[in-house]
């Protein structure tokens, strides 16, 4: 919450300090500065809070997310003027690492819902999520069972083969989407609701890696979502 304060108090001053630097400039110019009422901080909350509110919100099944990540709402940063959504990109080959596993319940809910925001953002088909569940042996997906019969989840990974062949899968993945076109591309999410084995971990930040690569020429689209 320190860091938090001190970051929003710098963004006001920076705010107030640029405003200054403009009206300093105009009147060397000659030019009659603008008469502009002062930004105050409960004003800055309040255009944060409506700039997040329309960001996390965007129209459902249109946005394709193998190019251009998606703005998802973390959390809400409250402040003595007021509170706004805390916002990360994720997807188009952004990626999210978490410093608790699933077993905490609130970061299960959290990728649960980072899941369902992706799914019900990107256009229809467009989005694959493949879970490694050795944190809680698949019960961290449980609530998500209707994405499993619709075939957008795969079955959560728990044991040391299983997520060995997942990996497999998303490499292969990322190979394929080399010879891909743009409109046949599709995103896999790789959710790890802890981290594995540091054979295995090492292969999950070298995909991680080559997806930074990959978007950069428009290639890949594997999205790594970690714990």
């Amino acid at each position: 919450m320190g860091r938090l304060a001190s970051a929003y108090g710098q963004a006001v001053n920076s705010h107030r300090a640029a405003r200054a630097h403009l009206d300093t400039a105009r009147s060397v110019l000659g030019a009659a500065p603008t008469a502009v009422a002062p930004v105050g901080a409960d004003d800055l909350v309040t255009r944060l809070a409506r700039l997040g509110g329309a960001l996390a919100t965007p129209t459902p099944s249109v946005t394709p997310l193998t190019d251009a990540p998606a703005a998802v709402r973390i959390g809400e940063a409250s402040t003595a003027d007021g509170a706004f959504p805390v916002l990360v990109p994720l997807g188009g080959g952004h990626h999210l690492a978490l410093h608790t596993d699933a077993r905490d319940p609130q970061v299960a809910g959290l990728l649960r819902a980072l899941v369902l925001r992706l799914v019900a953002t990107a256009p229809p088909g467009q989005v694959r999520v493949a879970g490694i569940d050795t944190a809680a042996l698949g019960a961290t997906f449980g609530p998500l069972r209707p994405l499993l019969d619709a075939g957008v989840l795969d079955p959560p990974a728990t044991g040391e083969a299983e997520v060995a062949a997942l990996l497999d899968a998303a490499e292969q993945h990322a190979r394929a989407a080399q010879h891909c076109q743009p409109a046949a591309r599709r995103l896999l999410v790789v959710v790890a609701t802890a981290a594995p084995p540091p054979r295995e971990l090492a292969r999950l930040a070298a995909l991680t890696v080559t997806v930074q690569f990959g978007q950069a020429r428009r290639h890949h689209d594997v999205q790594i979502a970690e714990d």
